[in-house]
């Protein structure tokens, strides 16, 4: 054992500058608190020793083993109130305490033990709250739907549910104080011998009374976090008139829609955008500002009569996977509510309420409102701040973790059970933090929100099901066909459904990961699937990756998707902004995570009668998003078939050669 070496220096008749003179008086040392022991004796209900039982105390997590007469003692304890968690083979775990241990003195605490109710087909439930503390009197129930066992934790947190052998049932943990978070997990199996362990973890809920206070509340104790999330398309999904996209407005840009057009302009210094129809009417509306962003793309909004309305134009932010392919510009956005079929003004004055920013739009854009309806239309309200349509533009930290009054007024020790942290929630909860605006839901007056008339917003931790009802549309492969459905593929996916309950969160960060769309590792390098498929590596054998993948080995310094997870098992189904005729495919990635094969693709041609169809009138498959670009941008680099994506034709080369590859 290594010791530290103490050097003494004696110096006679001298003195050091600073220190105390040989035989001046020295202060003296502190005196210290002395220690506390714990110590007593574990019996049985006859009064029998039982050796071997274990006895922890909490807080310190100090433990002893009782000896053949049952005896234990734990020395040289902190003095302070302690919990004993005594444990036993054969016998029910017992929690005692508070125990008083003052300093100097010795504390005898016996234990009289019970046999154990059942030791096989038992489902051991243990419920922390969000500081990582037991939580005692929370109701613990695991049912299969015949059978069901219920019980409540002691001080230790722990409730034993016996009585399942065999059984797969779903648990879910309550606090009936309603502070804490509800806790749920699906399709445990129990053993017919022995028992299986479920750790519940319950979040913090803010108090009904707590309102919103701005991230920059929040950035006091966590900088870092307010930080990073600031340049993140959630912070910023409702910005100015900044940044690439505000550009065009410094002189003069014209987006044809058809036989009509807008301008964008500024006239007497003001953003503005021009429609002009087919008949050559015009109406300039003045531009409020963006829905979105330079970083994920815009659509420019503004004001007329109170109400708000998303432009039928938008701004699409390059793609850092394909330049020189899918570049930053302007594009056609939504034009049903503004142009007829004929291209003439399909409004008076201003287009159906139904189509407003307040009812499509700011209620995912947005954070610390109130919706309310009155005739069709939609009224926004800050929640603090009188006259705003919100309290903050762009997605905060409130809207995934709850009003924080509470929170940032919370004394110490209290703060966790103020506020929810999604982390702290089971996986079904902790997705409907993201699925309140990505999972296509319909929710009171038809808007895209989880809104309820009755209970109003969604709020995190809250059940989504209860807020409105799924629009979810997708494929025949169960590939989304709408934007902003991630959540209900990602519930379809093998991710959720194979025995793994996967978060959004464990691919994606909310707190800004410095890759595309919040990655916590590049998709691009495959580093982000690598992760947790690690065997897929292939310990760096270029051979046995190329036969998996079917293709070259991928070469990070290309923008080709050979090679990529994302290019085959997340081909890009749905369309945020803009359908590509040239890729045949949309802008945003499947999250239903299986390949798509072009037979689905062809399929659909077929069921169509057609031989040439638009993008997004078929399922988009796995292989047309690289080998569309083989012509266009790598100049015959990329191997296989290419072609014009809307013809058929295309469809079956890539299925003949897919079905080749993997037959």
């Amino acid at each position: 054992m290594l010791r530290p070496w103490i050097i003494a220096i004696a110096c006679s008749g001298c003195a050091v500058e600073g220190w105390p003179a040989p035989g001046s008086d020295r202060e003296s040392a502190p005196e210290r608190t002395p220690a506390a022991t714990l110590e007593g004796r574990v019996g049985d209900a006859s009064g029998a020793p039982i050796a071997g039982a274990h006895v922890t105390t909490i807080p310190g997590g100090v433990e002893a083993t009782t000896d053949a007469d049952g005896n234990w003692q734990i020395g040289r304890v902190i003095p302070e109130s302690y919990t004993l968690v005594i444990i036993a083979p054969g016998f029910a775990a017992q929690s005692i305490g508070p125990i008083a241990a003052a300093a100097g003195e010795s504390v005898v605490t016996d234990a009289v033990l019970s046999a154990a109710v059942a030791t096989n087909g038992v489902v051991r439930v243990r419920v922390v709250g969000p500081e990582g503390l037991p939580v005692e009197g929370a109701v613990a129930m695991a049912t299969d739907g015949a059978t069901t066992v219920s019980g409540t934790t002691d001080s230790a947190g722990h409730a034993l549910l016996a009585g399942l052998a065999g059984l797969s049932v779903d648990v879910s943990v309550e606090d009936p104080s309603g502070r804490l978070g509800a806790f749920a997990t699906q399709a445990v199996a129990v053993p017919t011998t022995g028992g299986v362990d479920v750790a519940a973890s319950l979040a913090g809920i803010p108090a009904a009374s707590a309102v919103f206070v701005g991230s920059e509340a929040c950035r006091l104790c966590h900088p870092d976090a307010v930080s990073d999330a600031a340049s993140t398309a959630h912070a910023n999904a409702l910005t100015g008139l900044t940044g690439a996209p505000a550009d065009a407005f410094l002189g003069s840009t014209t987006v044809s829609i058809g036989s009509a057009s807008a301008l964008l302009s500024t006239v007497d210094g003001v953003a503005t955008v021009t429609l002009t129809d087919a008949t050559g009417a015009s109406d300039t509306w003045p531009v409020s500002g963006f829905i979105g962003g330079e970083a994920r793309g815009a659509v420019p909004w503004a004001e007329r009569s109170g109400t708000a309305w998303p432009l039928p134009v938008a701004w699409v932010a390059p793609d850092p996977a394909r330049p020189g392919f899918v570049d930053s510009g302007w594009v056609v956005g939504d034009t049903a509510p503004w142009l007829d079929g004929a291209g003439a003004f399909a409004y008076s004055g201003t287009p159906d309420v139904a189509t407003s920013a307040e009812a499509n739009c700011f209620g995912c854009h947005a954070t610390g409102f109130t919706l309310s309806e009155n005739a069709g239309v939609v009224s926004m309200a800050g929640v603090t701040i009188t006259g705003a349509r919100w309290d903050e533009a762009g997605v905060g930290c409130e809207a995934c973790h709850g009003p924080g009054s509470e929170h940032v007024n919370a004394v110490a020790g209290e703060g966790p059970a103020t506020i929810t942290n999604p982390a702290h929630l089971d996986a079904e909860r902790a997705n409907d933090v993201c699925s309140q605006c990505h999972d296509a839901r319909i929710g009171n007056a038809n808007t895209p929100y989880a809104w309820s008339a009755t209970d109003g917003m969604f709020a995190p931790g809250d059940d989504i099901a209860g807020f409105g009802t799924s629009a979810f549309i997708s494929w025949s492969s169960g590939a989304a066909k709408v934007p902003h459905a991630q959540g209900g593929e990602l519930s379809l996916s093998k991710h959720t459904t194979a025995g793994w309950d996967a978060r959004c969160s464990d691919c994606h960060t909310s707190h800004g990961g410095g890759f595309t769309a919040e990655t916590r590792q590049s998709a691009a390098d495959n580093s982000l699937c690598l992760g947790c498929h690690s065997t897929l590596s292939f310990e760096g054998s270029l051979e046995l990756t190329a036969a998996h993948t079917g293709h070259p080995v991928y070469v990070p310094e290309t923008v080709v998707e050979e090679g990529r997870c994302v290019g085959c098992h997340m081909p890009s189904t749905a369309a945020q902004l803009v359908w590509s005729n040239e890729s045949g495919a949309g802008d945003l990635r499947s999250h239903r995570m299986a390949i798509i094969a072009p037979s689905a693709t062809v399929a659909d041609f077929a069921a169509a009668g057609a031989t040439e169809l638009p993008a997004g009138e078929f399922i988009p498959n796995a292989c047309q998003e690289c080998h569309a670009w083989n012509d266009v941008v790598f100049s015959g680099y990329f191997p296989g078939p290419t072609g014009d994506m809307t013809q058929l034709a295309t469809h079956e080369l890539l299925d003949e050669a897919y079905q080749g590859m993997f037959p």
